[in-house]
């Protein structure tokens, strides 16, 4: 009878050194961690076009939203003959002097001009049909220079045409930073 009381002794002592030092570390545990709360907070992605109209139709593109993002626009001609569809062209020249926009405007062409932060994808006219704002858009700003569409005089396009420019944008929340390259923010929409 002795050894099995001394069994249960020992059992017993191992039991009550094992509640205390569970016991103790998480009172411990307690004792040192507080309450942790994880916030998390929504991109808040909302841009909106921006058009200006006088002798040209200038389009620019304001990020409302909290968040940085990247931005593409799509034009789209309406109303024209095939004629003067096949004239139209697209320009990638940042700094248009006077006398340059004097020549387009009266060409027997329809000019986009890409200026500033504005590219295609490749030299290839828009195979995806869009224009890149080839930086971060930050919260509550806008594009720097617009995208501008120059109707030159000899075009031919008349009133009686119903001539539209139908803009077009997407916005996406800029996961990475610091890209320039058009092909690359164009990935960023996939």
């Amino acid at each position: 009878m002795k050894k099995i009381s001394r069994k249960l002794v020992l059992l017993l002592s191992l039991v009550a050194v094992l509640a205390i030092t569970v016991g103790g570390t998480l009172a411990y545990l307690q004792a040192t961690t507080g309450l942790l709360t994880n916030t998390f907070k929504l991109a808040d992605v909302h841009t909106k076009i921006e058009e200006e109209l006088s002798d040209t139709k200038q389009v620019s593109i304001l990020n409302e939203g909290e968040s940085d993002v990247y931005v593409r626009v799509r034009l789209s001609l309406s109303g024209l003959t095939e004629a003067q569809m096949g004239a139209v062209q697209v320009i990638s020249d940042g700094d248009v002097t006077d006398d340059e926009y004097a020549a387009y405007k009266g060409a027997d062409c329809i000019t986009i001009l890409t200026h500033g932060k504005w590219a295609q994808t490749t030299s290839v006219f828009n195979p995806d049909g869009f224009f890149y704002y080839t930086a971060e858009l930050g919260a509550k700003q806008k594009t720097e220079l617009p995208l501008e569409i120059v109707v030159g005089s000899g075009a031919g396009v008349t009133k009686e045409q119903n001539f539209e420019v139908i803009v077009y944008h997407e916005s996406v929340l800029a996961r990475t930073s610091d890209l320039t390259d058009a092909s690359k923010i164009a990935e960023q929409f996939e």
